[in-house]
């Protein structure tokens, strides 16, 4: 189920300490307390899994956010 869904889980870590990583972009640190979730996940090394994470962590473009709430 979690692996259908691309979840992301991890240990070792908190909700609070990720934020902090995230901010401080130390995105290896993050990479390093994820639980691979399916065969995909499983396949990853720890950069691809950093990539990963960056793709995630993106800030979303104005065009983006303009498509997911168009003004009514």
């Amino acid at each position: 189920m979690y692996a259908a869904e691309d979840a992301l889980v991890f240990h070792n870590i908190d909700f609070i300490m990720i934020a902090v990583h995230l901010l401080r972009k130390d995105y290896a640190r993050i990479a390093r307390c994820l639980v691979p979730v399916g065969a995909a996940q499983a396949a990853m090394t720890l950069e691809q899994r950093e990539a990963m994470l960056r793709r995630h962590a993106r800030a979303f473009s104005e065009d983006e956010v303009r498509r997911k709430f168009p003004k009514a």
